[in-house]
């Protein structure tokens, strides 16, 4: 794999940066102090296995000037070129262009870096003075394991961490202390086996505390029916003193009843009234008939009578003068007439005045009964409002008994219960019921307490009896017993495989540094013994697996603790090299990011360094940044095409080519 460039979005001090044509070889990446170089180095393994997020302590380069948080690297596989494109944050898988325009993903970038996870890849293949550091501190936890694991399958895991894994996996089944799962079932079944052997010996104690049991109960039902009793006859009497106000108020509404009198008062006032008023209208129709008769008749007035008579008088002498005298002129005749006429009409006023008369002697007689019913009516009225003021005080009165009866008939029972409670609530013992009420009372309290002490020690033995019928299932137990058996026999099982398996990595390990750390450490040997200019011939590890010691020309052994800073971290360069060499040699090269590695070496082993890198430069991609002029002007001197990229002064951040 060769990074060709890489294009930033956003990324630290670097917005809408491109870099293109990166070489095979050696490109040398120089520029100042805050010029971005790490930035750089950070993003390359950001965009190949991820950025860090806010649970990393790893620096975050969010970016300043503006722009999405991420960008893409430009590669060339075997395959043809890829662009590998990933944004900053959790979950953004890497978005990939294959060769023949389609997408990938991880699976598709993971299959291109070989398996390689980012741990091995900053150990070995991008690295900075801090991770030679720490790659130093490996020395004394597992160097043997974390040095040559990452060249076993290529799949970049550590064989430490399989160990780990499987001595974790053990623990869980068993260890020496602290909880493990076959530590709990021996617990389990050493308690198991310790109640079935209790059970056994408490068989005998069942037949009692099953008849205490039984006991009980009927302890218990005794006191219930006791509390029951109580407790009705306590309502009994709260019912008869809550009842005796009213019962008294109807018994002394039945005695007025009993005083009330009999008979006109019995008779509806509302039909006595009507009956008054009706004859009073009947008498006064009565006389208006008879002034309308006396019109109707059309009667002579008295004083007419005598005229009539008078004139027809007058009539008759002079007709019967005129007779005698033989006169009997027209006039005569018709005054004749005339008195004939006021004859008639003196017989008729006659009769009319005597019918008048008749009426109004009549008329007297009903006006002199009217006055004498006048006369009576306040009487009556006064009779009627009696009546009344009577009808109204019977109707109150029985409403009260009514109420009253349906209230008690309510609150007293049913049958015999019913009638006993009335007799005894129409004998009005109050005082008796107040006394009773208090001693019943003080008995239900008592009986409830004896109840209660009765419920708990029922409870107590029914709990004692049960938990001795669990703890003497013996079937049930030996059941449970060999479940665990079982279940011990199957995790001691795996505890073994697990054992087994750790020594075959042990051996597995053993073969790989016997057969391949010879050729690791004779390359990392010879790069190192051209570097201190043949002081130490030899890196050996020794047999505990973690531990490398150097042989002096003088065949000294010096432990890598006692070294320098500077050659300590010239050796762990060189064991870095031939580990890459080693990797690049099984057909999977991968690009070399180093960040100022040569700061801390002198002139002379700096150009040792520095020949060994052009030598792996050879062999694969080196990208080497540093702030040193000096450093850039020694590897430009190395045999072979070497690039020069300078970046601008800060916050800039451009590369341009030298």
């Amino acid at each position: 794999m060769i990074i060709r460039g890489w294009s930033i979005d956003g990324y630290g001090l670097f917005h809408q940066e491109e870099c293109r044509g990166l070489g095979d070889g050696l490109t040398v990446v120089l520029g100042p102090n805050e010029s971005g170089k790490s930035t750089l180095m950070a993003f390359v393994r950001g965009v190949l296995f991820g950025f860090p997020d806010r649970r990393s302590r790893d620096p975050h380069h969010l970016p300043l000037q503006g722009g999405r948080h991420g960008g893409r690297l430009f590669l060339d596989t075997p395959a043809g070129p890829v662009t590998v494109e990933r944004e900053a944050g959790r979950f953004r898988p890497p978005l990939l262009t294959l060769p023949d325009g389609g997408q990938g993903g991880a699976e598709q970038l993971d299959e291109i870096l070989g398996g390689l996870d980012l741990e091995a890849f900053r150990s070995v293949f991008a690295f900075g003075l801090t991770e030679l550091n720490d790659f130093a501190a490996l020395d004394a936890g597992g160097i043997g394991q974390r040095l040559f694991s990452a060249g076993i399958t290529g799949a970049g895991r550590s064989a430490r961490e399989v160990l780990d894994i499987l001595d974790d996996r053990a623990a869980r089944l068993l260890r020496p202390r602290g909880r493990s799962a076959i530590g709990t079932t021996l617990e389990h079944l050493t308690g198991l086996e310790d109640r079935i052997a209790a059970a056994r010996s408490e068989l005998g104690q069942h037949p009692g505390l099953v008849r205490e049991e039984e006991d009980q109960c009927r302890e218990l039902e005794t006191q219930s029916r006791e509390a029951d009793r109580l407790r009705a006859k306590q309502n009994r009497l709260e019912r008869l003193l809550e009842l005796w106000p009213s019962w008294n108020q109807r018994q002394q509404a039945a005695r007025r009843l009993a005083l009330l009198p009999a008979g006109e008062d019995d008779q509806d006032p509302g039909d006595r009234l009507s009956r008054l008023a009706d004859r009073l209208e009947d008498e006064a129709g009565q006389d208006a008939g008879t002034v309308e008769d006396s019109r109707e008749t059309g009667a002579v007035p008295v004083i007419v009578v005598p005229l009539l008579v008078i004139l027809a008088a007058t009539a008759m002498g002079g007709m019967v003068w005129r007779l005698r005298a033989g006169d009997w002129p027209l006039a005569s005749i018709l005054a004749l007439g005339a008195a004939a006429a006021a004859l008639a009409a003196l017989a008729v006023g006659r009769r009319r005045f005597r019918h008048r008369r008749r009426l109004e002697e009549e008329r007297q007689r009903r006006a002199a009964d009217t006055a004498a019913n006048l006369a009576a009516a306040p009487r009556d009225l006064d009779r009627l409002r009696r009546s009344l003021s009577g009808t109204a005080e019977r109707q109150s009165l029985e409403q009260t008994v009514r109420q009253v009866d349906s209230l008690v008939a309510a609150r007293a029972g049913v049958d015999h219960e019913a009638t006993a409670f009335i007799e005894e609530l129409g004998s009005g013992s109050v005082d008796r019921w107040e006394q009773a009420l208090d001693r019943t009372r003080q008995d239900l309290a008592g009986a409830v307490e004896r109840r209660d002490q009765a419920l708990k020690k029922t409870e107590t033995v029914r709990r004692q009896r049960e938990a001795l019928e669990l703890s003497t299932d013996l079937p049930a137990l030996e059941t449970e017993a060999e479940a665990l058996g079982c279940r011990l026999e199957e995790e001691t099982g795996q505890w073994r495989l697990l054992v087994t398996a750790r020594g075959l990595v042990e051996e597995a390990m053993r073969e790989f540094v016997a057969g391949r750390q010879p050729a690791v450490l004779a390359q990392a040997s010879r790069l190192f013994s051209t570097v201190s200019m043949g002081r130490y011939r030899q890196v050996v590890q020794e047999p505990d697996g973690n531990t490398l010691t150097l042989l002096t020309v003088n065949g000294e052994r010096v432990g890598t603790g006692d070294l320098s800073r500077g050659t300590a971290e010239q050796l762990y360069l060189c064991l870095r090299l031939a580990l890459a060499g080693d990797h690049a040699g099984r057909g999977s090269p991968l690009p070399l990011l180093m960040d100022d590695v040569l700061v801390n070496a002198d002139p002379e082993r700096a150009a040792g360094l520095a020949a060994a890198i052009g030598e792996y430069a050879r062999r694969g991609q080196v990208l080497l940044f540093t702030c040193h002029p000096r450093t850039a002007e020694l590897l430009e001197n190395l045999e072979g095409e070497v690039d020069i990229r300078m970046l601008a002064d800060p916050p800039a951040g451009k590369i341009y080519s030298s």
